[in-house]
């Protein structure tokens, strides 16, 4: 491939966590284990790391959320205001 049609792009990672329902400590994690609810929805079966809470959800936890940073936010740090602008 062309080095001339290879363009990269500056980007920061969040990992984000599910917060456990029953201790509101803990963080779920996804166990691999999975099964479908009533609408036939693939649910995956998550643990909690600190009370060993169950829990289905729709989307494993933790996971890895990428923004592209551009010039119009490029310097400016990441904040809870910053993440509420963004819409993350």
């Amino acid at each position: 491939m062309s080095r001339d049609r290879v363009r990269r792009s500056l980007v920061r990672v969040f990992i984000v966590h599910m917060r456990c329902l029953m201790c509101k400590s803990g963080n779920m994690e996804a166990t691999g284990d999975t099964r479908t609810n009533d609408d036939e929805a693939l649910m995956y079966t998550h643990k909690c790391d600190l009370c060993g809470y169950y829990e289905y959800l729709a989307i494993t936890y933790p996971y890895k959320e990428v923004i592209q940073i551009d010039a119009e936010n490029q310097a400016e740090p990441i904040t809870p205001n910053t993440i509420d602008r963004l819409g993350l």
